[in-house]
């Protein structure tokens, strides 16, 4: 008789033969240890299973906050929502889980987690949670609550703020401004000389104006303002010249 018959045939041998393999695993055997981490990559879909017997179908046997298996409400746990392990905040899907699933603001089905579709929390400008895209959301652009400065850009691409869409990034200075024109495309500008944008965006000079030091000023009057100075300079020899001579002659016929 060999071990292994030994052992199928006599149980009460099991304890005097070494190397007795199992026959069978326990009823109660686990397919996944319940100490192993939901996150590891050989994790299967419903990250963690162990021996616990749960009431209720909403319920798996899950790892609770203190680490130890615990039956743990899916339907409604943010940190294990609709399967072990898949903590909603975490992996920025949402705030709160609802029906199983993850719900961020009012996205009730929840966002993806990457970085086009992140869970964002409530920001101190008053928006709620909310699924952004981070790369090119205004008000989340690279990171949630990075709002680019609009004196600087007009736009976010890539997760980066940019003024048009040559890829500039102005300096957001009065001789550095990020501005519209009048066909909606953005550059920057030196306020304090474009006459499109004299002294701020869309401030346009009249006809016949020119934008000095951000103020629009009539070069017409400008001009013309040194020849109205230099008639009465001009004039001036000529008048007390035209006098004397006719004091001159006035003279010559008076004597006469």
């Amino acid at each position: 008789m060999n071990a292994r018959l030994a052992c199928r045939l006599a149980p009460l041998l099991v304890l005097l033969v070494t190397g007795c393999p199992p026959v069978e695993p326990p009823a109660d055997a686990a397919p996944l240890d319940a100490g192993q981490d939901a996150s590891a990559p050989d994790a299967p879909a419903d990250a963690l299973s162990c021996s616990l017997a749960c009431g209720s179908t909403r319920e798996r046997c899950c790892r609770g906050a203190d680490g130890e298996p615990a039956c743990i409400d899916v339907s409604a746990d943010v940190a294990n929502c609709g399967l072990c392990g898949l903590d909603c905040v975490s992996t920025h899907r949402g705030d709160r889980c609802i029906a199983m699933q993850c719900s961020c603001g009012g996205f009730s089905i929840g966002c993806t987690g990457e970085a086009s579709s992140m869970c964002c929390p409530s920001a101190p400008d008053g928006r709620a949670e909310r699924c952004a895209n981070l790369g090119r959301d205004f008000e989340d652009c690279g990171s949630c609550g990075r709002t680019c400065d609009p004196a600087r850009s007009n736009r976010c691409e890539g997760g980066n703020c940019y003024c048009g869409t040559d890829g500039a990034v102005c300096a957001g200075t009065v001789t550095d401004l990020c501005c519209l024109d009048v066909f909606e495309v953005a550059s920057c500008v030196d306020t304090t000389s474009d006459d499109l944008h004299c002294g701020g965006c869309n401030r346009r000079c009249r006809a016949f104006e020119h934008c000095v030091a951000s103020t629009c000023v009539d070069f017409t009057a400008r001009d013309a303002g040194p020849l109205d100075a230099a008639s009465p300079r001009d004039a001036g020899p000529d008048a007390p010249a035209a006098d004397a001579a006719s004091a001159s002659d006035a003279g010559v016929d008076a004597a006469g």
